[in-house]
């Protein structure tokens, strides 16, 4: 009982120091509003307040002049509309971070889009929007998004039934993240490619 309230003190204070930032991002000079939004943004964001995050970040996007900053808003834009189930405004938000390619916001963004293809049945589009992201061996790919992309690519190949690609990436991922914790599932489905393409041997 106490941890909660301690929880609930702590979120009143992120929530006030939101609002305080806001409060004051309405009197600085335009050049300064934007730094004063995305803060007020994050203490929301501490505070677990959703509904006010959305709109400071939705004035930050406006005015934001920093590329990277700005595709850094319009990515947790599209997350907080994603996870509201706002999955219109969320696809939005994504394209907008995509149309500034130079962050590995971007690639973020992309890999949100790849999900939601893929839980509509949308292979063919998820893929080629994963193989966007791992033909990306630049500096704007981070190794997580990496990681996470390399993984929905094996889920989508098996699904395809595309058994010679996917143990090519099943392979690549477990040699290359095998600490994740789906590496034990990943081995299960180099075996079932291994027996898929078996069949054809013989």
């Amino acid at each position: 009982m106490l941890d909660n309230i301690q929880a609930e003190d702590v979120q009143a204070q992120y929530r006030r120091a939101g609002a305080a930032w806001e409060h004051a991002a309405q009197s600085r000079p335009a050049a300064q509003r934007a730094d004063s939004f995305w803060r007020a943004a994050q203490c929301y964001l501490a505070a677990r307040d959703s509904a006010h995050a959305q709109q400071v970040l939705q004035q930050f996007v406006k005015i934001e002049p920093n590329d990277r900053r700005l595709a850094e808003g319009w990515l947790a834009l599209g997350d907080l509309y994603r996870h509201a189930g706002d999955q219109d405004s969320s696809h939005k938000a994504y394209h907008k971070c995509i149309e500034i390619p130079s962050t590995e916001f971007a690639h973020r963004a992309r890999l949100h889009l790849a999900i939601a293809q893929k839980k509509q049945n949308n292979l063919v589009k998820a893929r080629e929007i994963l193989d966007q992201i791992l033909t990306n061996q630049g500096p704007q790919l981070d190794r997580p998004t990496q990681e996470k992309a390399l993984y929905q690519m094996t889920l989508v190949l098996m699904l395809m039934k595309n058994h010679g690609e996917a143990r090519i990436h099943l392979k690549n991922f477990v040699q290359n993240f095998p600490e994740n914790p789906n590496v034990l599932v990943a081995r299960e489905r180099l075996g079932e490619c291994a027996r898929q393409l078996a069949k054809f041997e013989f």
